[in-house]
């Protein structure tokens, strides 16, 4: 009898651990959408190098994870860096597990200056083995490093038709492009609520004028520079800004196919 009513105890136990931990299956109700550097990091992350978990850890927020896995919501990564091996690195020491790439998505827009159509930036789906939900991640395109065009002796191209592309916007483009991306995917419900965290004021004013799924966007501007996670929520009303860029053309493609198993979908 006493055997039993252990095992009894030892079961009840184990179920009340799995409620209160397990996170919850899709569709989310709450989007929560960070910045990364100087939001998740304490400073910028390009100012160290990412095969050091010391200083990946020395220079991560403060109990960042439990800010990023909170209950009942699902979290994404908007981020101007122009290629996410530093959030992954930094991903990576958080959730001590390596996320494995699912797919990688560009985005273009028109670049008015140079009048050509642009990838403006890509939007990567990642998974860790020990988080339920899928991890997405907004990244500009990476910069060569060499000159693009022997002719103005221009470096780095694809990036800053990028930044030209998005320039008086801030991130609110594609925070509206992952939004309708999700709820088409039934990852977020029609009516979730987005949050979004960043410490450049203007990107968080741009996205506090911004209406998403019928609603004004909550918009935080992070503290920089400081270990501990400090936010302030701005109270400007959403404007009339609520865009859908179904238009975007895209080029979706697996990690693992061959250029010529890239398909365009609109």
């Amino acid at each position: 009898m006493t055997i039993v009513k252990k095992c009894f105890t030892f079961v009840a136990t184990l179920m009340l651990s799995l409620a209160v931990f397990a996170t919850p299956a899709p569709p989310y109700k709450t989007l929560r959408i960070f910045d990364f550097d100087c939001t998740i990091t304490v400073d910028e992350s390009f100012k160290f190098p990412i095969d050091d978990e010391a200083i990946i850890k020395e220079n991560t927020k403060h109990n960042i994870k439990t800010r990023l896995l909170y209950k009942d919501s699902l979290f994404a990564i908007s981020s101007f860096i122009d290629a996410p091996d530093n959030i992954i690195a930094y991903l990576t020491s958080i959730f001590n597990d390596t996320p494995i790439l699912i797919s990688q998505t560009p985005y273009y827009l028109y670049n008015t200056i140079r009048n050509k159509t642009v990838v403006a930036f890509y939007i990567s789906k990642y998974k860790f083995k020990n988080i339920d939900a899928p991890i997405y991640i907004i990244n500009l395109p990476k910069r060569s490093g060499k000159i693009d065009d022997p002719e103005t002796g221009e470096k780095n191209i694809d990036y800053h038709m990028a930044q030209e592309v998005l320039q008086g916007s801030g991130k609110n483009i594609s925070i509206t492009v992952l939004v309708n991306e999700l709820v088409k995917m039934d990852i977020i419900t029609s009516e979730a609520k987005v949050k979004f965290y960043d410490d450049n004021e203007e990107n968080a004013q741009y996205a506090s004028q911004l209406i998403l799924l019928n609603k004004p966007v909550k918009s935080y501007m992070v503290v920089p520079h400081i270990k501990d996670f400090e936010a302030l929520k701005l109270n400007t009303p959403g404007a009339a800004l609520n865009s859908t860029f179904e238009t975007f053309t895209t080029r979706q493609y697996s990690p693992n196919a061959s250029k010529k198993k890239l398909r365009d979908t609109k």
